[in-house]
Order: C-alpha cells, then structure tokens, then sequence
C-alpha cells in the first residue's frame, strides 16, 4: 500500500508554495498594458509554445479533461471573467489557454510569481496582469482589466490566493477577488478541477467543470453586488468540488496550542 503524502497547514489562507523570490516587487514604472510590436511579437510566439506545453502537461501528466466547455462558446466574441480553485502550480498556467482555445487570455497573479526564475519575465508575456503591493499602483491594474474585457478577451482570477496541490474542497475566497466583474459588468463563469479516480496510474485524474455565466445583480447596491456574485460562484465550486472521490494529498490543519 502507497503512503499518502500528508500537508499540514494552519489556515486556509496560508501560503504553502512559496516562490524562490517571494520578495520580488514590481518596478514603479511597471506597465499593464503594452501594445508595442516587440511586446505583441513576443507574446504571440510565447503564448504558442505555452499551449503546446500546456496541452502536453494537462492531457498526459495530470489526465485532464473538461466538462461542459461548450457554455463558453457563445461568449466567443466578448469579455468575461473565468474563476478557479488554484490546486496545481503548473497546470493552474495553462489550462485557461486550453479552455479558451485560440483566444487571448489574462490572468490576475501575484507579483511574486514574477520573480521565479526563468519562467517569472516571461510570465507577462502569456498573460499575467500582477497585483501590486503600492496601492498607487492599483488603478493602472483596474484599466488594464476593463481594457481587456472591452477588447474581447477573458480574464481568469483565482480568489483562494494560494496554490494548494490537489487539494479537493474549496477554500475561502477573499471578497475583494470580485470587485471586477462588479466594477465593468461583464459575465463570470466558474472552473471547477476535481480529482477522480483514474484508469491508470496512482496520480488521479483531473476533471475540470466550467459553468455559468453568473452576472453581477445590478438591483443591489455596490457592496452587495460584489457579496452576491462571490456567494454565487463559492455555492457553484463547491457544489462541483464534491464531485472529488480521491484525495490524493491529505491536508491536515494544525491544532492550536
């Protein structure tokens, strides 16, 4: 009988992947938005490799496969907002790419992830829109978001902050993960992944709900809005998430002392 790994934590919004440069911040005159050629040139070849990665890395490695992707298409020619529970620190990059197809995807991400080596400077390439930790900042990432959902393209937020590898329930989300749909009123749809038992092998399978759309409820005021739509999409995932029958690593929370 294999030994199941064990991860112990003590709150849910613990981070327990950390990055080899957790302490990288953002330039002061670090750009959102760029529509020169060099960066349009670099990005177009980027985003061609991280697909074919990507389609490698999630078919063969984790076993992926979505369920209900075909809701998606008839939102092919506007913006909308895609969240997801983060459980997988490499697979959680690419499979926006592969739920989108050939369109153009962004996502919200730590500013810390750009400090990874290698991978990090490329990051903005293939779609990263980073938090910044100067709140002066904060207003170029809001234009940069209502930029491209008026574009057309979509934007993924994961709202449990942290990556917990293969974690099977959904963890809180943070209520200021939802101030964007609210904030350009555009459709929400949630990307629920699953571990379910496989066929093959001892790592599980990943099954991958989309559904929606969810849309911000212009009859309440501002705050509620936001409360609802977070209430909507928490009630979805965690719905979905029951559909885990594996728990491949077992998260124990600490006792306090």
């Amino acid at each position: 009988m294999i030994k199941k790994k064990v991860q112990y934590f003590t709150e849910f919004n613990q981070d327990l992947v950390e990055n080899a440069d957790q302490s990288y911040r953002l330039s002061d005159n670090y750009q959102w938005i760029r529509t020169d050629w060099r960066f349009k040139a670099i990005a177009s070849s980027v985003s061609v490799l991280a697909k074919v990665f990507g389609y490698g890395f999630c078919k063969f490695f984790l076993k992926q496969r979505f369920v209900n992707l075909d809701i998606l298409k008839p939102y092919r020619n506007q913006g909308y907002f895609i969240y997801a529970n983060h459980t997988q620190p490499v697979g959680d990059v690419f499979l926006p790419m592969l739920a989108g197809g050939a369109r153009r995807y962004y996502a919200i991400c730590a500013q810390a992830n750009l400090g990874v080596p290698v991978v990090g400077p490329l990051l903005p390439y293939g779609g990263a829109l980073p938090i910044p930790s100067d709140i002066h900042q904060l207003p170029k990432l809001i234009e940069a978001v209502d930029y491209h959902i008026n574009r057309g393209d979509f934007i993924t937020i994961y709202p449990e902050a942290h990556v917990w590898p293969y974690y099977s329930k959904i963890r809180p989300f943070s209520e200021a993960a939802f101030h964007f749909p609210v904030t350009v009123n555009a459709p929400t749809f949630t990307m629920t992944n699953t571990y379910q038992v496989a066929k093959w092998g001892r790592r599980p399978q990943m099954v991958t709900y989309i559904d929606g759309p969810f849309y911000p409820d212009k009859t309440l005021a501002r705050k509620a809005r936001q409360q609802k739509l977070m209430h909507d999409v928490e009630v979805m995932m965690k719905k979905r998430a029951m559909l885990s029958n594996v728990e491949y690593i077992k998260y124990v929370k600490r006792k306090e002392k």
